[in-house]
């Protein structure tokens, strides 16, 4: 039986129970992942065994990241059960205390459920019957893009200046982020940034991040009623036009079906109003 999940946050983003193999666990539910990732740790205590194949993505600035992967044989989140899942193997980090996680849930893995996520009621819910989905105000069509075993969702999202870019949905991100070249779209010009960051990243790749606040609203094409005005962006140099984050998300019950390529969104509202029953 699917039942709607709890979730607490590590930060902006979502983290949800599951259960790994035998394992009991904590997985961060990332849109923006590609791959699904579980920790070295976890990997040891469950004795997972490495394919002899590896995975290499990019980072939203172009830097490649190799992984290895393995065979998961069992996932359970709420109910909903992925076998034999093909997963990355890296250190994530900490897996106890209060921002401990033991791995990373992309879309990657649940191709053939609706992942609805609720912020208000903190709830997240895997739904494989379409008959059982919230009802949403708004059903984008989305972009899914394939590299491999990785699987990402893109939208096209409308700049004040009118001019339509084509972006990742990331719940890894926070803000918006944008190419720098789209700056002037906006309505930003170098006296509107109010924090500039620089540093390097794992990958030993200088980056210099440029925050300030769009002078009009963004708006996802055939959402008309999820505009968001003014939103404070991220501007960077990257590969992608830019990634929707969890700022823009979070202001709505949203849903990612993989399967029908959509992007739901709906006011914030209860998935369930009650255990066990659909909200109509």
């Amino acid at each position: 039986m699917i039942e709607p999940v709890p979730f607490d946050r590590v930060g902006h983003q979502v983290r949800i129970p599951v259960t790994a193999g035998h394992l009991e666990g904590r997985f961060l539910l990332d849109s923006g992942i590609g791959l699904t990732t579980v920790s070295t740790d976890l990997a040891r205590r469950l004795g997972l065994e490495l394919t002899r194949t590896s995975f290499t993505g990019h980072r939203m600035s172009g830097q490649e990241i190799t992984v290895p992967l393995a065979r998961l044989p069992r996932l359970t989140v709420g109910g909903h059960v992925v076998r034999d899942g093909l997963v990355g193997v890296f250190d994530l980090g900490p897996t106890e205390g209060e921002s401990g996680l033991d791995g990373i849930l992309g879309l990657d893995l649940l191709g053939d459920v609706v992942v609805q996520v609720d912020p208000s009621a903190r709830l997240v819910e895997l739904q494989p019957d379409p008959l059982l989905v919230h009802r949403y105000d708004n059903e984008v069509p989305v972009r899914v893009h394939r590299d491999g075993p990785s699987v990402a969702l893109f939208v096209e999202l409308r700049l004040p200046s009118g001019r339509v870019v084509d972006v990742e949905v990331d719940t890894g991100s926070r803000c918006l982020i944008l190419d720098t070249r789209f700056m002037s779209d906006c309505g930003v010009g170098p006296d509107d940034v109010t924090e500039t960051l620089t540093g390097t990243d794992e990958t030993g790749h200088d980056y210099s991040r440029s925050f300030a606040t769009v002078r009009g609203a963004v708006g996802v094409i055939g959402a008309p009623s999820a505009d968001q005005p003014s939103p404070r962006v991220m501007f960077q140099s990257i590969v992608h036009d830019g990634l929707l984050g969890s700022d823009f998300l979070d202001r709505f019950v949203h849903g990612f079906d993989v399967r029908r390529r959509h992007l739901m969104l709906s006011a914030l509202e209860p998935l369930r109003s009650a255990p066990g029953r659909a909200a109509s």
